[in-house]
């Protein structure tokens, strides 16, 4: 599926529907909850060029990817989660995937994860069908923004270089954050820290009791990615009071924020010029940041590539077609998926075909597993044994701007699949 990227707005407005196929097929994409806030917020811009904002929305929905794509649990979530001892917060470059029901079947264990929230949101508005709550939530967030003060945000924080000295750059300043956090006096900084984050008053009573039951660890120890959420909003901040970071857009809060799950990828991508500036300071060494311009140059060159390739073998879909990048390392992906998926080549040696009858076998298993299994709690149950399967519910179009994405026998085997609803469901909508 490729390495794990997560992409801004910018990132996937630059492509054309061709284009963002391979992005599709070439990356697992972890989709951010800014991104769908950042989408949604353009129903209420004023758009000059002609379209409607409701088609503005509809393009990108259009585009964005749902093959091999996963919404990632929103951070504070994840905080709030981790801070009360609930769960701990890998952060090793793998999504945060939340709503997934354990199942167990004849002694094989699964994960089932149903359609997200925000994949049938953008389903709808690829036809620019959008529900009330949606547009409501895009004024409210327009309105966020314009309340938002970063007068007194600057005048605030800025006390502190009343007496330190100025950070003069971006480096300077991510040492200042980190010497902050990292202060002898943990519990001031605790105690600041869960009210600038905006944590309820009785999880913060929970989260403080614990930690001084675990005999007041720094916060590094405690909770490692609510200090790493900690950090990018004091650079922010301070970041501000400096004048390091302009105060004067308003739309920075947003882009800002996207640093928050850069733990949970391999690869960011983004044309806007401050991700591009400040993600050295985030990015672990092995994460890698590309600019939008070279992401769709290299995708504009996977559409030539594979647009060569005859007729009859473009009918048997791209994922049979393109399964794996080419081998070739002047592609972009390709040398992504080397220095992430470092074995992925040997994979090229030995291809087992995809046939009519072991497709329909792989379904209608998926479909016995689904209808059959019982559904478990994994805490109460401790016999459940490693996890064999994870499966995701997705709603995939067949065919993707010019490029038909599935073999006819796959496309039959999936048809076959179906419920009796399902199926007439379909047919009142061909009927229409």
């Amino acid at each position: 599926m490729g390495p794990i990227l997560i992409f801004d707005k910018s990132a996937l407005e630059c492509l054309n529907p061709d284009e963002a196929v391979f992005m599709d097929l070439f990356y697992r994409t972890n989709i951010t909850p800014l991104f769908y806030i950042e989408t949604l917020a353009d129903l209420e811009k004023h758009i000059r060029n002609g379209r409607t904002a409701e088609q503005i929305v509809g393009n990108l929905a259009n585009k964005t990817p749902e093959i091999h794509s996963s919404p990632n649990t929103h951070h504070l979530s994840m905080i709030s989660a981790e801070i009360t001892g609930a769960e701990n917060i890998p952060m090793k470059g793998l999504p945060i995937l939340s709503g997934g029901q354990y199942k167990e079947l004849n002694g094989q264990t699964g994960v089932v994860f149903q359609e997200s929230a925000e994949a049938e949101a953008f389903q709808r508005w690829q036809n620019s069908q959008f529900i009330d709550i949606e547009r409501l939530f895009a004024k409210s967030w327009r309105r966020y923004l314009q309340c938002t003060n970063f007068d007194e945000v600057s005048l605030f924080f800025g006390q502190l270089y009343d007496y330190r000295r100025k950070p003069k750059d971006f480096s300077d300043l991510k040492t200042l954050v980190d010497s902050l956090l990292d202060q002898s006096n943990q519990k001031r900084i605790f105690r600041f820290s869960l009210n600038l984050l905006g944590i309820p008053d009785d999880i913060q009573q929970i989260t403080f009791d614990r930690w001084i039951e675990k005999g007041k660890p720094t916060l590094h120890d405690f909770s490692p990615y609510f200090r790493y959420v900690l950090s990018v909003e004091l650079f922010f901040y301070l970041g501000i009071a400096a004048n390091l970071i302009s105060k004067d857009r308003l739309s920075n809060k947003i882009d800002f924020a996207y640093f928050y799950y850069l733990p949970f990828c391999m690869v960011f991508c983004s044309g806007d010029k401050l991700h591009k500036k400040i993600s050295p300071y985030f990015l672990r060494e092995n994460q890698t940041f590309v600019w939008a311009e070279d992401f769709k140059a290299d995708l504009k060159m996977l559409d030539i590539y594979y647009s060569v390739f005859s007729e009859e073998l473009k009918k048997q879909g791209l994922f049979k077609l393109a399964e794996k990048p080419p081998a070739d390392t002047g592609f972009l992906v390709t040398r992504l998926w080397d220095k992430h998926l470092p074995g992925w080549r040997e994979g090229l040696k030995v291809k087992k075909p995809l046939n009519e009858i072991n497709t329909k076998s792989l379904i209608n298993g998926i479909k016995k597993f689904e209808e059959s299994a019982t559904e478990i709690d994994p805490i109460t149950n401790s016999h459940m044994g490693e996890i064999q399967s994870i499966m995701f519910h997705r709603k995939v179009r067949p065919r993707k701007g010019k490029w038909k994405l599935f073999s006819p026998d796959i496309e039959q085997a999936a048809r076959d699949a179906r419920s009796p609803s399902e199926s007439a469901e379909e047919g009142e909508k061909r009927e229409k």
